[in-house]
């Protein structure tokens, strides 16, 4: 029961803890500047690494700024030597509207370099997809399954080497395929 108790305060929590965070990542500096909006960020994500030590780029919306639904089927390419440049790992999660992993029978949750299956195109490139349905058989180990509604995407780089942490470096562009 306790266990019960705590899952659902914890989701409660993280809940609130996101909307805060969101809030406070879009708020503009106000009449006693933005250090109330990055406190409650700060309180919400109080386990968040240091950017030395991670780097977090959130992605709500396509390359057309069209909101990231599971009606569509979008693709990320990374070019050939293009990858998140890290020094640990990287890894592209899915979160659904209410920003919890999204339930999939497949009980893929991200992909990355911790994903050895991945194929690579012929030319080195690497492209995701992220649909709600299955893709073709030959995509199915670059696939992230979506929700049927809004869902957004973070890519999440460990140990981030100079190109992310100087910002010369950035994700591709979400491309919507269908």
């Amino acid at each position: 029961m306790l266990n019960t108790r705590a899952s659902q305060a914890h989701k409660s929590s993280m809940r609130a803890a996101s909307a805060r965070t969101n809030l406070a990542s879009s708020v503009p500096d106000g009449p006693r500047g933005a250090a109330p909006c990055r406190a409650a960020a700060a309180r919400a994500n109080i386990f968040v690494n240091p950017r030395r030590e991670s780097a977090y780029f959130a992605q709500e919306h396509d390359a057309s700024k069209q909101r990231l639904d599971g009606a569509h089927a979008y693709q990320l390419t990374f070019k050939a030597g293009a990858l998140a440049p890290v020094k640990g790992f990287w890894s592209v999660t899915l979160h659904d509207a209410e920003h919890f992993f999204a339930p999939n029978s497949m009980n893929r949750y991200s992909l990355g370099t911790k994903n050895k299956g991945l194929v690579y195109n012929a030319d080195g490139s690497l492209t995701l997809y992220v649909q709600n349905t299955p893709p073709s058989i030959d995509k199915l180990a670059n696939w992230l399954p979506a929700p049927s509604g809004e869902f957004e995407l973070f890519l999440r780089a460990y140990w981030p080497q100079a190109e992310i942490m100087n910002r010369t470096w950035s994700p591709p562009p979400v491309e919507r395929i269908n």
